[in-house]
């Protein structure tokens, strides 16, 4: 499987802080799930109403806003 963006996030900071900085794992875990559930709810608008579908479309571009 495809490595999420948080994940490559946690990995970089984890990588590259050299221990100045830090975050606690369950915020990381906290994001992974915000993630996952981002994209169940684009799977889900996708497959009921279809790719071309406004809502799936504008909700997309919202989030990359």
């Amino acid at each position: 499987m495809a490595q999420t963006a948080v994940e490559w996030l946690e990995e970089q900071l984890n990588k590259w802080s050299d221990g100045r900085f830090y975050l606690p794992p369950h915020l990381f875990e906290q994001a992974k799930q915000m993630e996952k559930e981002q994209k169940e709810s684009y799977y889900k608008l996708g497959y009921v109403h279809g790719v071309g579908d406004s809502r799936l479309t504008n909700m997309i571009i919202d989030k990359n806003k």
